[in-house]
């Protein structure tokens, strides 16, 4: 069922997509839906730190522009980022591929296929309202800072309003599965590829006391 919930349609009357998603994610997907979870907290983490210094960062995209109150907004901002870390990946739903690189590593034809889930995910969220604002995130997030490296080609982080917080999911998702145990060395090591694989204006916030606990 969960590998076949990019065919449900979303319309007036029916359930949302994203409340499906997360519904099935949750009951027939548990590891990744704990792994984006977790990776949900330490976007709402760095973007909670940046917003603080700076309320107008994320104001490229619309709707948390449009918000006058600073704590409405930044109320809206982290719940966007607990769902940009749940949604951020949903393309894997759709393969097997995902579980396989657990156990071993991909051959090369393997990892083209697997490279499919940003452009999937992308899809499949961008063709329904609930989830339209979380589909830049699942497309540039495995895309370089500058350009030179990552994955897919089609993701142009200059012309994207969400880019910003597709910078944070990709310093979240770096942090997560380097994290085995010493943050700290997880965090030195993002900060080194900082204007490289990296936005610096994410890196400068990884200090935060949120990401130290």
């Amino acid at each position: 069922v969960l590998f076949r919930s990019g065919d449900y349609y979303e319309t007036d009357g029916t359930y949302p997509y994203s409340e499906v998603v997360e519904n099935l994610l949750f009951r027939f997907d548990s590891p990744m839906y704990l792994r984006s979870l977790k990776t949900g907290a330490l976007i709402q983490a760095i973007a909670g730190a940046i917003f603080d210094a700076d309320p107008t960062f994320f104001d490229d995209i619309d709707f948390l522009r449009a918000i006058g109150d600073a704590a409405k907004k930044r109320s809206a901002l982290i719940d966007y980022a607990k769902k940009c870390g749940l949604y951020h990946n949903i393309g894997l739903t759709k393969m097997n591929l995902a579980r396989l690189a657990e156990s071993r590593s991909l051959f090369e034809r393997e990892y083209q296929i697997y490279k499919l889930h940003t452009l999937t995910g992308r899809d499949d969220l961008a063709a329904r309202p609930s989830t339209a604002r979380y589909a830049d995130i699942a497309l540039g997030y495995q895309r370089w800072y500058n350009g030179e490296g990552g994955y897919p080609e089609s993701y142009i982080r200059t012309t994207s309003p969400f880019r910003q917080m597709a910078d944070v999911t990709a310093v979240a998702v770096f942090l997560e599965e380097e994290c085995s145990g010493d943050a700290h060395a997880a965090i030195e090591k993002a900060i080194s590829l900082e204007n490289k694989r990296f936005s610096p204006l994410v890196t400068a916030h990884l200090s935060s006391e949120d990401l130290k606990q």
